[in-house]
């Protein structure tokens, strides 16, 4: 017996020996599982990083202002606004310069449906266009007209002003707004900012410009607003400069404009008006009060614009200067769209009134510079 258990000890050593090298091998084992674990680990959280990378990347691409990534609301916008373009007129000028006149002359036609400063171009965060606009007319106490009042086209609806204005050229053949500028609106703009947008929507819209000489225009639009310390006419000052650039750059590149000097601007104008938009006016003429356009002087109160008198009243003759030349090279048969594209780029490429515009919108420029400083915006754009 203890022979046989002699005999057994070497393998019993073996055994140990194995036991012990399986352990081993398990430890290591253990070892590297927890290695690979940790490792696993520290690539998830690297993971984790590059993926966080990556989505603001995607985001960040995104935001690229690709035409492909334009909201579809502004798209759907600019389309609609361009399929009716033929159907609008916009009435422009400085503030006091008979707007309101041209407005409710080319209003007595009940063909024409033209609103009183909607002032599409600020673009304002309006959903209801309709109940904002009237709330603006009511707040200025005007008594419902065509032009201070929206009817109610679209009944229990929300409406942007581009949703609006497309409604209102189904009722209507003519259609669109009045815009008095003033400094507000154009260092809201900006003067590139005012003609991007008429650009992007309403090329081929009708235009029809009021200027009027600026002492009257100015001095008037202050008494409106109830100020008349220097900064506040140094900056209309700059604004109505900014306005005869505004103009001087939509007669030379937008197709069909119209310039009226307001300080002639009367029933006598009506047939003009009626060519260029193309419809009758038989009653418009009745409009006109000439006993309410007013003359003002350059008051003590106004030295800021006494100073600069002279300056301006050059920079309003050339004003008269070009827009007689732009008449005279028969402008308004090319705005009234009656001739082909080669005619039009014959009547654009005739050198006086491409360099009578050029020569006010560099007086208008020059005169700016030699304003004081104000605080007002003195940027071009």
């Amino acid at each position: 017996m203890l022979k046989q258990i002699a005999l057994r000890i070497p393998q019993i050593h073996r055994l140990y020996e194995q036991r012990d090298e399986l352990q081993g091998r398990l430890a290591t084992l253990e070892a590297e599982l927890r290695a690979s674990r940790q490792e696993t680990a520290q690539q998830k959280d690297l993971l984790k990083v590059v993926n966080g990378e990556l989505g603001k990347l995607r985001a960040k691409n995104n935001q690229r202002p690709e035409i492909s990534n334009i909201e579809p609301r502004d798209s759907r916008e600019v389309e609609v606004c361009r399929s009716l373009a033929n159907k609008c007129v916009f009435v422009i000028g400085y503030a006091r310069s008979s707007t309101t006149l041209t407005l409710q002359m080319l209003n007595t036609s009940e063909r024409v449906f033209i609103l009183g400063e909607a002032n599409f171009f600020l673009d304002r965060d309006w959903t209801s266009f309709r109940s904002e606009f009237n709330k603006q007319h009511l707040g200025f106490k005007n008594q419902k007209t065509k032009s201070t009042y929206a009817p109610d086209l679209l009944p229990d609806q929300d409406n942007t002003w581009w949703e609006y204005l497309n409604e209102l050229s189904h009722n209507f053949d003519i259609v669109g707004e009045k815009v008095a500028l003033s400094s507000f609106h154009i260092s809201e703009k900006g003067e590139d900012g005012i003609q991007d947008f008429f650009e992007a929507r309403f090329l081929q819209s009708k235009y029809i410009f009021l200027i009027r000489n600026p002492i009257d225009t100015l001095i008037s639009t202050l008494k409106l607003i109830q100020r008349d310390k220097p900064e506040d006419m140094l900056k209309e000052c700059d604004a109505w400069l900014r306005y005869v650039k505004i103009w001087a750059n939509f007669v030379r590149i937008f197709p069909n404009t119209k310039t009226f000097i307001a300080d002639d601007f009367g029933s006598n104008s009506v047939p003009k008006l009626e060519q260029f938009v193309g419809i009758d006016l038989p009653v418009a003429s009745s409009v006109f009060r000439p006993e309410r356009r007013t003359k003002h002087d350059a008051e003590e109160k106004y030295a800021a614009l006494m100073n600069l008198e002279e300056e301006f009243r050059d920079i309003f003759e050339s004003v008269k200067v070009a827009a007689a030349k732009c008449e005279a090279l028969g402008t308004t048969a090319f705005e009234s769209g009656h001739q082909n594209s080669s005619q039009r780029a014959s009547i654009k490429g005739d050198r006086p009134d491409i360099h009578s515009l050029a020569q006010v919108w560099t007086k208008a420029e020059k005169l700016r510079a030699r304003l004081p400083q104000t605080g007002a915006d003195t940027t071009g754009g």
